[in-house]
């Protein structure tokens, strides 16, 4: 399963290191610390998942014919980009970033990235079959506290977006 995700593993990272590439390349170093942590306290299963692995999130989520209504995914990061991609046979699919008073035409094919934590969202689809991945990074500071020790607590504290990617991308979503 987890090598037949690393084609849409590897294009939501390259995605992510032109939008935002501090976070791709903290995400980076997180991956091959972990590899390197996972080896020298010899778990083997750890460290054979991790070279598989193909993507810089840390999770992914797939989701099959499901609305999902307006909420905030308080767990991830408020400097991570959450990545979503839809594929299927369906029409006028719409998602409400309701916070920031934006509805997207969310049709198949179309990748939107946000925070998760920050914006809420919700997707609207009334029919048709579709398949939304989601990608995702955690940051949960009592499992790297229990795993890795004080080293990786923080990792996406000192990540800020660059001015001018928010222009960017706020003149993009006002254009939509």
């Amino acid at each position: 399963m987890i090598t037949a995700m690393q084609r849409p593993a590897l294009l939501v990272s390259a995605v992510l290191r032109v939008m935002h590439p501090q976070l791709y390349w903290a995400s980076v170093r997180t991956h091959i610390e972990l590899g390197r942590w996972s080896a020298d306290q010899d778990l083997p299963h750890m460290h054979r998942l991790l070279k598989h692995w193909a993507s810089v999130y840390t999770g992914a989520t797939v989701m099959c014919n499901r609305n999902s209504p307006d909420h905030r995914d308080p767990k991830c990061p408020p400097e991570a980009f959450d990545i979503l991609t839809c594929i299927g046979n369906y029409h006028h699919g719409v998602m409400q970033l309701t916070n920031l008073d934006i509805n997207l035409l969310y049709n198949p094919g179309v990748m939107v990235s946000y925070s998760g934590r920050l914006v809420r969202h919700g997707i609207n689809v009334a029919e048709g079959d579709r398949i939304v991945w989601a990608w995702f990074l955690r940051d949960s500071g009592t499992t790297c506290r229990r795993m890795l020790g004080q080293r990786f607590l923080g990792i996406f504290t000192n990540i800020h977006l660059p001015p001018p990617l928010v222009c960017k991308v706020c003149k993009i979503i006002s254009q939509v």
